[in-house]
């Protein structure tokens, strides 16, 4: 993503739900940022 021209792009936002609510992160024991943060 270092080369994308255009900033406001769906692509960007799909990713921080991905990363966010979809991922699981090994440090956070299995479970993602979100439950972590306890966001629904």
């Amino acid at each position: 993503m270092r080369e994308l021209k255009i900033e406001d792009t769906p692509i960007i936002h799909g990713h921080i739900v991905y990363y966010n609510f979809i991922r699981l992160h090994m440090s956070l024991n299995g479970r993602t940022s979100a439950e972590e943060a306890k966001i629904e």
